[in-house]
């Protein structure tokens, strides 16, 4: 080879690539090296070439709980806080349970019971309430009157618990849950209706309930049904019991349990756990004069059946 075709060589191999770099040799032979200084070379065959440099991808961040704590100063993260009348609050408790009731109104006067919640009883006997009321849609929501760790006046009338053998009033240690709905229904003149009793007799009021909203009450299921809750406040009641189960001191020794009212027609027994609490309806202490929750609500608090009063089905 001549001296110009060497030169020819020498330089084709110098600008096989654009970038500039170092000469070195390898056996003898030529190689080129890029001036990459962020990474480290790599051979490839008789030139030295560069993997590219690539920032890495920084951690994740620590995972961070996404709810806040259940509850901040006895209320409840998810509810709207609507403060009840002082005249409807008692002093302070601390809860153990949880009692499910229904309003066992007109759906239409949900309005009217949390405005009334709010005004002075007319006797301090009439100063019932409840901690929390669950709406029947998402408008109108759960709604908290009274920090859970004051008395709701929710649980009046019969029924006590025993605690390490002493009679313990049920709203010094429970926290009730108001679920909206008509409760006990009648079929008449081809539809459900909710009513009361003036004083002469059962008068149907308010408009008819829908049937798909209608749980009929076997024997007697052409006469009377219950107003079943939605499935919106089923998911309320689920989220707030589980949080309670989370917050409230839970009772654990084995000492302890339900007395009904009358006792000697109903045996004193133990609710289960329901979302980690124990959880029984306002039935369960007092079926002489109580039905709520009613018995779709009775049969999720703990699998305990659902008490009616003596000869009404």
């Amino acid at each position: 080879m001549n001296l110009f075709s060497r030169i020819a060589a020498w330089l084709s191999q110098i600008f096989v690539t654009n970038k500039v770099g170092d000469w070195g040799t390898a056996g003898g032979e030529p190689q080129f090296q890029l001036q990459d200084h962020n990474s480290d070379p790599v051979v490839y065959k008789d030139a030295v070439v560069t993997t590219p440099f690539v920032e890495p991808t920084p951690p994740p961040p620590p995972a961070v709980h996404a709810d806040p704590a259940p509850f901040v100063n006895g209320y409840w993260r998810l509810a709207r806080v609507v403060k009840a009348h002082a005249g409807r609050t008692g002093g302070a408790i601390d809860p153990e349970f949880v009692v499910e009731h229904t309003t066992d109104m007109h759906p239409d006067d949900f309005d009217a019971l949390v405005a009334a919640w709010q005004r002075a009883p007319a006797t301090p006997a009439q100063g019932a309430c409840a901690h929390f009321l669950i709406g029947r849609t998402p408008e109108q929501g759960v709604i908290q009157f009274i920090p859970i760790s004051r008395n709701g006046n929710h649980a009046g009338g019969g029924g006590s618990f025993v605690i390490n053998g002493k009679i313990v009033h049920p709203n010094l240690k429970a926290v009730g849950i108001e679920t909206h709905c008509a409760g006990r229904l009648r079929f008449k003149d081809g539809v459900w209706r909710w009513g009361e009793n003036d004083g002469k007799g059962w008068v149907a009021k308010g408009a008819p309930i829908p049937t798909n909203e209608v749980e009929p009450l076997a024997p007697m299921q052409n006469v009377y049904g219950f107003h079943k809750p939605t499935a919106y406040q089923l998911h309320m009641l689920d989220l707030l019991e589980a949080d309670l189960a989370l917050t409230i001191r839970l009772l654990t020794d084995p000492g302890w349990s339900v007395k009904p009212n009358p006792p000697d027609q109903y045996p004193r027994w133990v609710p289960q756990l329901r979302k980690g609490a124990p959880v029984l309806g306002h039935v369960h202490l007092n079926p002489t004069d109580r039905e709520d929750p009613g018995p779709e609500l009775c049969a999720r608090a703990a699998k305990i059946p659902w008490f009616t009063k003596p000869g009404n089905v």
